[in-house]
């Protein structure tokens, strides 16, 4: 039965990886037409061009020939596999991150129920993992565009940061946690995530980080339990930054000049810190402490 459960909800979540690679696109085509200078590239003018259509006769289709796409052509995963990537009618490449999308989000939603179990009642257990569902999908979507287009999208942060008060207010009426220690570690966390990087980008005027990732880690400080669990995901965004930066500058992929967006770094050290952080904060102290 587990098995079942955790096959579909990564079914769930390559389902939703789709949508969020769907609504991407829509806002980005509805803020093309608000301001059409922003188009950089033959395909965004394209849709700044494109008259707004009502939401709910918005039906999915192909960016460069505008074809339909059926039923068969939106399942998750499969659909893009046996089409290699392509579209159906004009053979143009759909794009490594829509795929991307759809296997994360789906694996991000498997792992989250193996690997965080809160104690609480059903019905608050059911309330809170509906919002971190739907917290993994805006993230997705915050994901995808600031890979896409540099850019942190306001609303999806504010978002996040309802959604994260509202889980904290939960575990604070459960009794799972209390408001002494929930303002004590959200406070270390702001000093240590949008606190250091608020610095960063009024030091830098905002060449190292932008404000949008800022404003970012303001949610994610609300999200995670303790100091250790904010300083890991400093740690691991710099990284992962540098696992990706130095190979590109050595490769001369990437410049001095080039821009390189920081959110997508932030939010997949937050998903590592939130899904495998005590284990790793456990981990590294045995192996610290355990020598000495």
């Amino acid at each position: 039965m587990e098995y079942v459960i955790q096959f579909g909800l990564f079914v769930l979540g390559a389902a939703m990886g789709s949508f969020a690679t769907a609504s991407v696109w829509r806002i980005r085509a509805a803020e093309l037409r608000r301001d059409s200078s922003l188009a950089s590239t033959p395909l965004e003018k394209r849709l700044a061009k494109q008259p707004a259509v009502d939401a709910r006769k918005d039906r999915s289709h192909c960016l460069h020939c505008g074809y339909q796409l059926c039923w068969y052509d939106l399942i998750p995963v499969i659909s893009w596999l046996v089409l290699r990537g392509r579209c159906r009618r004009c053979r143009k490449p759909i794009g490594w991150m829509e795929f991307l999308a759809e296997v994360s989000v789906g694996l991000a939603f498997t792992a989250s129920y193996i690997l965080l179990t809160p104690n609480l009642p059903v019905v608050w257990l059911a309330v809170v993992s509906l919002l971190w569902l739907a917290a993994i999908v805006l993230l997705a979507m915050q994901w995808m565009y600031d890979a896409k287009w540099y850019v942190l999208v306001t609303s999806f942060t504010v978002a996040l940061g309802i959604i994260a008060l509202i889980i904290k207010l939960i575990l604070i009426i459960t009794g799972q946690v209390t408001i002494t220690a929930v303002l004590f570690h959200a406070g270390i966390a702001a000093v240590l995530m949008p606190g250091l990087y608020g610095l960063l980008c009024f030091v830098s005027k905002g060449r190292w980080v932008g404000l949008g990732d800022v404003y970012l880690l303001v949610p994610f400080a609300l999200f995670v339990s303790s100091w250790q669990q904010a300083f890991l995901v400093v740690f691991l965004a710099n990284v992962f930054g540098c696992l990706v930066i130095i190979p590109g500058l050595m490769r001369g992929r990437i410049t001095r000049r080039s821009r390189v967006p920081f959110g997508p770094f932030l939010i997949a050290a937050f998903m590592v810190a939130m899904l495998v952080g005590p284990q790793l904060i456990s981990w590294y102290q045995q192996m610290l402490f355990g020598t000495l």
